[in-house]
This record gives structure tokens, sequence and C-alpha cells, in this order.
């Protein structure tokens, strides 16, 4: 993902293995550790999205595939 993307309509499958869709409002990218569970340096990516009246944010792998929309509905 790049600022270019921002604004976008995006569908994709988020960590938790819901399919999600909306407009790309801001993401985030870094290195995460969960000592609970023996999760290390895990890359993950945050993407908040506005989805039908609502604000969201959910976590994805790099590796996830998203689909990008045009406001128009062209596919990218």
């Amino acid at each position: 993902m790049t600022r270019a993307d921002i604004g976008k309509r995006i569908t994709f499958t988020s960590l938790s293995g819901r399919t999600v869709e909306g407009q790309v409002r801001a993401f985030t990218h870094g290195v995460f550790s969960n000592n609970t569970k023996d999760e290390v340096d895990v890359p993950l990516v945050g993407i908040s999205v506005y989805a039908l009246r609502s604000h969201e944010h959910h976590w994805a792998t790099p590796e996830t595939l998203a689909e990008f929309r045009t406001n128009e509905g062209e596919k990218q």
C-alpha cells in the first residue's frame, strides 16, 4: 500500500479471517510481538477503513492480497 491508495475502495481478508470492504482511510505497518502467544517480531499491516456507517480498523499480514477500486468502481 502507498499513500496513493488512501481514498480507494478496498476488499481484503483481515487477520481474523473476516472479509473487509470499505474506503481506505489510513494504514500503518510495523513489527509486533505478543509474548503471551509466543509470537515475536510478527510483521503486520493495520488498515483503517470507512465501512457502511462505521469506521473500522483491521490487521492483515503483508502477504495479504487486496483488491482496490477507484470510487468510480474501476479495478486496480
